[in-house]
């Protein structure tokens, strides 16, 4: 069978591996350009060997330089060390490659009344100095002698013993419940004291002591440990490896996007609870910025990734452009048609990162963090991060900011101070950073805002009754469509219906004969529709019908909110449960000094020094990434 050996390096399946832990069982691979672990048995790993699907690719690496022992060396050690390479050097000088006996006695007595040496060596010595010397390569290195730890053997434990500690870890131990290793030790020895009642005096199974079954412990490898005690997630964070995220060259080559339940609960214009709002950020890498984002309480879909990544291309915003490489998550909001359609019209790659990896993209991860630490958790209704941060702080009692008081703050925060605050990553502000870059480069892409909208459309055939136009349980109207509706009459079709599922307050109108015409249609009932995206329409929707009842705005709009509330007191329930705090009691009476802000609005927009988070949370490019950019 073929040995494996701790530190070798192995290609698989085109990828390169290294032998990060062996024991009596099993062999663990770690890969070398990604964090992807494996285990398989001896048995397995010499099945592949013998196959050639596990090649060697690289030996274990031995330190053959004694030169750190020589460096670490006590005075009276090196003095000895010294000792040896004079004799050695001055016989050769002496009496040339060989050593005569009678002459090398005579030089031996001449170099010790010399140096004063009082135990001058034998000849026998001398010679095996001399021959390590000189197939040392005559390097004074050769002449160091390893040293040896003689430890006591200690009594041996018996196969059978072996076999029954191994068997009571790997069912009492390696476990979810992470019981403590006094108790499996404790349940180890009853299990032997109990086989042991059977058993003849000469045949008793040995009782190993608490110092051994701890070194078998420790002797487990981390990540399997890991993975079978606190899980697969919480193993791959803790034993994570690799290089630091490429800083890209030039601006927009990275883009990083994400979205997250903001930290505070707002209230409506009446001071009722509405839940949690939701952020959507598009970050431009290089510099930092933010350029393009989406606060509202729709939750994450298309439509909302829709709304910030146009805000990140139109030509009126100054910092906008088009990225090279937009890096996204696996999330609904991400991964669907909406989003990749629309990069395939302007050429952009998307690449999805592998789940559970928030380190791939850290830059955005990590504005997140400074985000709350610096705004969001010094909000009134704040949830801070965990029920442990939060303490006794009732946040729905204390909420009184709207969406809109949210979205305001940020805005300001965003540009005010974020923005024009130097940051740890590029040692000096975002916006310095990206207006030096934009002096040596061309400018980047944008796009009008009526070429986006146009891009983001879908169509449906629908007909036009009273120059109004209905779908989806909607309706808009214009001044145009009755022409339109005759024209259509007249060719024989239907109109077209071009709406943006980011916003339903306006759709577009043609026919298929004239595509370039448009008729523009507005809402009909525009305190229900302006700023409605399609995703949070067809919650409405849903909701109206489950109750059974007729769809109508009022109702929708009901439901609308009802649902911003059920879906953040979703996530508040959990998170309070996964930190073991009580249950809060939802407040539906309305909140004394609506619209009051925590503090003053020029605060918050130039917050104090003592905002800026501390070092323990300072944005530190210590990111790791698995894969390889392009």
């Amino acid at each position: 069978m073929h040995k494996v050996t701790t530190n070798e390096r192995y290609r698989l399946n085109g990828a390169e591996f290294e032998v990060v832990a062996t024991d009596l069982k099993r062999v663990q691979l770690a890969g070398v350009s990604s964090q992807r672990q494996m285990s398989f048995t001896h048995l397995q790993v010499d099945d592949l060997i013998r196959k050639g699907d596990l090649v060697r690719s690289q030996c274990a690496p031995i330190d053959i330089s004694k030169a750190p022992i020589l460096l670490n060396m006590s005075q009276a050690e090196r003095a000895t060390h010294d000792r040896k390479v004079a004799y050695v050097v001055s016989a050769l000088n002496a009496l040339g490659n060989t050593l005569p006996r009678e002459a090398t006695h005579a030089f031996i007595v001449d170099h010790a009344r010399e140096h004063n040496d009082p135990s001058p060596p034998s000849y026998s010595t001398l010679y095996a100095w001399t021959k390590k010397y000189r197939q040392g390569g005559d390097s004074p290195l050769a002449l160091i002698k390893n040293k040896h730890h003689h430890l006591a053997r200690g009594k041996q434990l018996s196969d059978e013993t072996h076999e029954m500690v191994h068997n009571i870890i790997d069912e009492h131990y390696l476990i979810r419940e992470r019981p403590s290793g006094q108790l499996v030790f404790n349940l180890l020895i009853n299990q032997i004291h109990k086989d042991n009642e059977h058993r003849p005096v000469n045949d008793q199974i040995a009782l190993p002591s608490r110092a051994t079954f701890y070194r078998m412990l420790a002797n487990i490898d981390r990540f399997k440990c890991d993975v079978l005690r606190e899980g697969r997630a919480y193993a791959e964070k803790k034993n994570s490896y690799g290089r630091s995220i490429q800083k890209p060259k030039h601006l927009f080559q990275r883009i990083e996007a994400d979205t997250q339940m903001m930290d505070v609960i707002v209230v409506d214009d009446d001071g009722n609870v509405r839940g949690r709002p939701y952020l959507t950020a598009f970050m431009e890498c290089k510099s930092r910025m933010i350029i393009g984002w989406e606060l509202s309480m729709t939750p994450p879909c298309a439509a909302k990734t829709m709304k910030a990544l146009k805000m990140s291309l139109v030509s009126t915003n100054p910092i906008a452009g088009k990225g090279e490489v937009y890096y996204i998550d696996n999330g609904g909001e991400f991964l669907n048609d909406s989003f990749f359609n629309f990069f395939s019209s302007y050429g952009s790659k998307v690449l999805p990162l592998p789940p559970a990896k928030p380190n791939q993209k850290g830059f955005i991860e990590r504005f997140f963090s400074t985000l709350n630490m610096g705004l969001v958790h010094f909000m009134k209704g704040t949830t801070k991060s965990n029920p442990t941060a939060r303490r006794d702080y009732d946040a729905e009692r204390h909420a009184c900011l709207t969406v809109e008081d949210v979205r305001s703050l940020f805005e300001r925060w965003l540009k005010e101070y974020y923005h024009q605050r130097p940051h740890e990553g590029i040692r000096t502000a975002p916006a310095v950073v990206f207006a030096k870059a934009l002096e040596g480069e061309l400018p980047p892409d944008t796009y009008s805002l009526q070429q986006l909208d146009i891009t983001c459309r879908k169509t449906k055939a629908r007909a036009i009754s009273n120059g109004r136009v209905k779908m989806l349980h909607l309706s808009w109207y214009g001044p145009g469509l009755p022409r339109l509706d005759a024209k259509a009459r007249k060719l024989g079709c239907k109109p077209l219906v071009h709406f943006d599922e980011s916003d339903l307050s306006t759709v577009w109108l043609s026919i298929p004969q004239e595509p370039g015409i448009m008729v523009q249609a507005d809402a009909v009932d525009p305190d229900y529709q302006n700023g409605l995206t399609l995703y949070e329409h067809q919650l409405a929707c849903a909701a109206v019908d489950k109750q059974g009842e007729a769809f109508n705005k009022t109702k929708a709009a009901r439901a609308l909110a009802e649902i911003y509330l059920s879906l953040s007191e979703l996530q508040h329930g959990k998170s309070q449960k996964k930190g073991r705090s009580h249950k809060s009691t939802r407040v539906t009476e309305p909140k004394k000094d609506i619209g009051q802000l925590q503090t003053d609005p020029n605060t918050a927009a130039h917050p104090p020094s003592n905002f800026i988070m501390d070092q323990s949370t300072a944005e530190i490019d210590d990111d790791l990434e698995s894969f390889t950019l392009e």
